[in-house]
């Protein structure tokens, strides 16, 4: 303690808990000095038995301080207790999974619920949720991967690249000739706009278009087509081999909008942006995400949901009256909506997403022709939002200069309600938030937002944490191996300096308060 405390260390280089010993060491040395001679005697034992007291008490505070960041984790107990409480005040029957992540690489998962009707509780780090729509964001990542390569080109005609697709020749207009799209743009059921006009002369689609919703392609019930196969089908790996073969039920059908006009959610465009990617490497969507995203990150469960496979650790889904989902497959709609994998590796590639520019250059995610993310003033003003590159991208309501605050994505589906939200407006303090469900009727925004709120209070980090290392060989994460769990899960990541005991923050965090029992 004295030599933490000592003169020679140069106060500018003391951390707060070294200068507390250090001032403590100096009163208890002054104070000692300070007797009279004539006293000495006296005093030794009580000089003696208040110093070494004193000490005991700031070595007590000191180590707690030193190895455990005790409010961090009073923190995450909070956030702990807050998302059990909004799973019990919604009524789900099944629960959640939910996770948030910082720039210094601290993370905290927990999971919440049933994952099956046997009783097998959520787990983190092994049961698996379907992405839904967050699907998404995996071919905006790797399109613009390979865009900053040069390997496609974002806005040149994906007929170029993918032959297979011809641009329709009409688009379906409204009473007032306005493009449907300006009514329906959310996917809502279209009875009302079913007329059509002629796209103009050279119009095509482009890869940015797909990308953005901007193509005209129409969602689920907002066209002329039903671009979904029948069960019988998709259900059947001979017939279901991939993505493309069910592209023929919505691509000759008329657009909803002249491409590059309107906004219009689609989930049908983000399936024909993953075939024009196949098309330009010579590789099926799904070996894509694995070459370019799951295998670098080590997202072992990253997989597309193929409902013919047996997996033990794939979550039982439960609808909004609290039955169990008797679910069709969603693989053939992959680029739109057909990933599965654990909450665990989805805050890896949250977090990867953010920090690690080693995986996602900075130019990849900032370029303005190129990448995910544009903070340019020319492509949003602040307090705006538009949707880019498969991310909803929002900007800060102090700045007028474009700067991207945050970036997002949620997912509702069939067994599912998935949130990934990644606040990019402070270099220092980038977090993220992420949250899995298997109860359709989640209110999955609730969650996020209070793990963000909690993660927005928390004392500033200036230490490196650890716990989600990266696999060293994904073999055994997707054998399917059942691993079941018997309680609730909590994974609590720790300084990287110390113990991974988790029983050690509740006896450390105490300390002080036994301490002073020794006063």
């Amino acid at each position: 303690i004295q030599g933490a405390a000592s003169d020679r260390l140069p106060p500018s280089t003391r951390t707060p808990s070294k200068q507390i010993l250090h001032k403590a060491f100096l009163t208890v040395h002054s104070y000692s000095s300070a007797a009279p001679a004539s006293n000495v005697s006296t005093m030794m034992g009580v000089r003696d038995l208040v110093a070494t007291r004193i000490l005991i008490l700031l070595v007590l505070i000191y180590l707690p301080m030193k190895a455990w960041p005790c409010e961090m984790i009073r923190e995450n107990l909070r956030v702990d207790s807050a998302v059990a409480s909004i799973m019990q005040s919604q009524g789900l029957q099944g629960g959640f999974a939910s996770g948030s992540g910082t720039a210094s690489g601290f993370v905290y998962t927990v999971g919440r619920g049933e994952a099956k009707p046997d009783g097998t509780v959520i787990d983190p780090s092994t049961t698996l949720f379907r992405w839904a729509s967050m699907s998404k964001t995996l071919v905006g990542v790797t399109a613009a991967m390979l865009a900053t390569q040069g390997i496609v080109d974002l806005d040149a005609d994906i007929s170029q690249v993918f032959s297979g697709y011809s641009i329709p020749e009409t688009f379906l207009v409204c009473a007032d000739n306005e493009a449907a799209a300006s009514k329906h743009a959310d996917g809502s059921w279209n009875e009302d706009c079913l007329g059509q006009q002629t796209l103009p002369s050279g119009t095509y689609v482009t890869l940015r278009q797909l990308l953005s919703h901007r193509s005209g392609i129409q969602h689920y019930s907002n066209g002329r087509a039903n671009p979904v196969p029948p069960y019988t089908d998709t259900g059947d790996p001979l017939v279901n081999t991939g993505i493309e073969w069910a592209l023929h039920l919505f691509t000759s059908s008329p657009l909803i909008a002249i491409p590059g006009t309107y906004f219009s959610y689609s989930t049908f465009g983000f399936n024909l942006a993953a075939v024009v990617l196949e098309h330009a490497t010579g590789k099926s969507f799904a070996t894509l995400v694995k070459d370019v995203i799951a295998e670098p990150l080590g997202l072992c469960s990253l997989q597309p949901d193929y409902e013919w496979v047996v997996n033990d650790n794939r979550a039982t889904g439960y609808d909004y009256n609290g039955n169990a989902v008797c679910s069709s497959d969603v693989s053939w709609k992959l680029g739109g909506g057909g990933f599965m994998s654990t909450l665990d590796d989805l805050v890896r590639y949250g977090q990867a997403l953010l920090t690690n520019t080693t995986w996602l250059s900075e130019r990849t995610r900032t370029d303005a022709k190129t990448g995910v993310w544009v903070n340019n003033v020319d492509h949003a003003t602040a307090g705006s939002c538009q949707y880019s590159m498969g991310f909803s991208q929002c900007y800060s309501n102090s700045s007028s200069s474009g700067i991207l605050h945050n970036t997002s994505h949620t997912g509702a589906q069939q067994k599912t309600k998935t949130m990934l939200l990644l606040d990019t407006a402070h270099p220092s303090s980038l977090h993220g938030v992420y949250a899995m469900s298997n109860s359709e009727n989640a209110k999955i925004r609730n969650v996020g937002q209070t793990l963000l709120d909690a993660l927005e209070k928390q004392l500033p980090l200036d230490r490196n944490y650890s716990c989600l290392n990266t696999p060293t060989s994904c073999t055994e994460v997707r054998s399917g191996s059942s691993v079941k769990a018997t309680t609730d899960s909590m994974m609590l990541c720790v300084p990287s300096d110390a113990s991974h005991n988790t029983r050690r923050p509740s006896v450390f965090c105490i300390l002080p308060i036994l301490s002073l029992l020794l006063l």
